[in-house]
């Protein structure tokens, strides 16, 4: 997701790098045919006779276009693998657990949205000033800026908070996978009764099985609890991801 995201925002800046040559370029063509045209009149005024208004070589530059960025394949969760309730919490414990999911999120809500939100302000104050400057004929190079910023501050900004949300709601899904997850240490501590459950089990010729059946029992108890744990994880993160909304249309 933050890949077509930031993809798009390269694809923005692009654009507003090309829409900024686009005007003072416009007002340097229009400055050059003024001139020939007051050159004509000037000429017909002073009695040197006629002059032809001749149209400017001086227009405004060649701009550039840039394709909007193909989206990346963002597919459906998978279903969980299977695992035993023991490799689930060799995984949960023994992993990098959601501090680099938080800082991720908070980069996205601290970091990018305000200045997504600023590039937005900035942009929409240099549509208005088009317009005001912009004193004689019709353009709509205010109107086009002014797009512009309506799409980073409704568009791109809301994904962006969309984002850091989703990653926020999936850290603390990554946390409450840990807390419900028993610990690879428990299950060991069990083995080592169970070894010495079998161990009393069959020195006393199977007289005394209720010690073994009840570690026994505690460890399907742990393993459930593991397995259960994992699959409400994954459950949730599958929800979180597909409420995330799709990448924006390409910026105007």
């Amino acid at each position: 997701w933050s890949t077509a995201l930031w993809d798009q925002l390269n694809h923005a800046g692009q654009q507003r790098q090309a829409g900024g040559v686009s005007v003072p370029g416009a007002a340097q063509g229009l400055r050059a045919q003024e001139n020939a045209n007051a050159t004509a009149v000037a000429a017909i005024t002073s009695g040197a006779g006629t002059a032809p208004v001749t149209e400017t070589s001086a227009g405004p530059p060649a701009l550039p276009t840039f394709a909007p960025p193909p989206m990346p394949d963002i597919p459906a969760l998978a279903a969980p693998p299977p695992l035993t309730g023991e490799e689930v919490a060799r995984y949960v414990h023994e992993g990098p657990g959601s501090d680099s999911i938080r800082g991720f999120a908070q980069s996205w809500r601290a970091s990018v949205a305000p200045q997504v939100s600023a590039t937005a302000d900035e942009t929409r104050g240099y549509g208005a000033a088009i317009n005001r400057h912009w004193d004689d004929g019709r353009q709509q190079a205010g109107a086009n800026t002014s797009e512009h910023a309506d799409w980073l501050s409704s568009e791109m900004h809301t994904r962006a908070l969309s984002l850091a949300d989703r990653a926020e709601q999936y850290a603390s899904q990554v946390d409450t996978l840990i807390e419900q997850t028993p610990h690879p240490k428990e299950f060991d501590d069990l083995h080592h009764k169970l070894n010495k459950a079998v161990a009393d089990y069959r020195a006393s010729g199977g007289l005394n099985p209720a010690q073994v059946m009840a570690v026994s029992t505690q460890l399907a108890d742990k393993q459930r609890t593991a397995v259960q744990a994992y699959h409400d994880y994954f459950a949730a993160a599958a929800t979180t991801a597909g409420s995330m909304p799709g990448p924006p249309s390409p910026a105007p």
